[in-house]
Formats: structure tokens, sequence, C-alpha cells
């Protein structure tokens, strides 16, 4: 398994793990807005709309942006949360919530 980057340590000849970690930001969504939280209810794994989509992008965007004007590193930890929550926005393939 892949624990995260390895990185030597100035004073020894071994890779440490542990020294330069990269921990993923906690996140916790936010209330959801009724319009979305209806559509999502009345849809099925796979089968969420466009506009459904462009609504909860637009409403986790604008959460995130109040949290740090680069939100970069919140974008996984976001995606985890909102699918975590609401299982039927999972992706199809894949882990279920990271999209290329």
């Amino acid at each position: 398994t892949d624990d995260g980057p390895l990185v030597l340590a100035p004073s020894c000849s071994e890779p440490d793990k542990r020294l330069f970690t990269v921990q993923q930001p906690l996140y916790e969504l936010p209330p959801i807005p009724l319009d979305i939280k209806a559509d999502i209810e009345g849809t099925t794994l796979g089968e969420v709309s466009s506009r459904t989509k462009n609504r909860i992008v637009s409403w986790i965007t604008a959460h995130l942006l109040t949290i740090d004007w680069y939100p970069g590193k919140f974008y996984e930890p976001a995606a985890k949360a909102l699918v975590l929550k609401y299982p039927v926005l999972k992706d199809t393939i894949g882990t279920g919530y990271v999209s290329t």
C-alpha cells in the first residue's frame, strides 16, 4: 500500500514516510439547499441531472470560497463528504468521488 511520499531524513539513510506526509484538510458540508435536496431525493445512482450537478458545484464552491480563497486542497475532502452523505451522487466508476 502507498502511505504517502517517501522522504529521506537529513540525518539517516532510511526513508521516513512520517516526516512530510500531507494530511487532507477536514471538511464539513454546509446545510444543503432545499432544491438540491429535493432533486437528490428524486434520483437514482448515475441519473443525476446536469442542472442538479451544476447547482451542487455552485453550492459547494460558494462554501469553499468562504473558507479559503484558494480552495483546491478542499476539493477531494468536499467530494468525499458529499458522496458519504448522499451516496446517490457517487460516480458509477472508480472511487465514487474522483472524476477525470
